[in-house]
């Protein structure tokens, strides 16, 4: 199934993130957006929703909030106030970024035989 099999190849970039990263230097391997990204289109995946203040738990709290409004300036994702508590903002891809994403999960399993 392609939904598996795409959450299963961002599952594996983001791990290939984190190894990188305690391997080498955070220094040569952040790039908060793209994990911010990876995240999010992972959460969708699993029925998580994402709100903008766990983007980047180890981040300082302007961190995360800077970088959804970044990313919602670029149109690559959605904010929207929780109804149940408007203190929280939920972060989703656009529908036009999850299209890129699907199709770059779909590209990247081929690439490397992910089935």
């Amino acid at each position: 199934m392609a939904a598996e099999r795409r959450a299963r190849m961002c599952r594996l970039l983001i791990a290939e993130r984190e190894i990188a990263g305690r391997l080498l230097d955070k220094t040569f391997t952040s790039n908060p957006l793209w994990d911010i990204l990876l995240e999010i289109y992972l959460a969708e995946f699993e029925g998580r929703l994402v709100y903008q203040s766990c983007l980047a738990p180890s981040a300082p709290p302007a961190n995360p909030h800077r970088q959804s409004r970044r990313l919602a300036k670029l149109g690559v994702v959605e904010r929207a106030l929780d109804p149940m508590d408007n203190r929280r903002i939920k972060v989703t891809l656009t529908p036009e970024m999850r299209t890129v994403f699907d199709k770059l999960m779909d590209s990247l399993s081929s690439l490397w035989a992910i089935d």
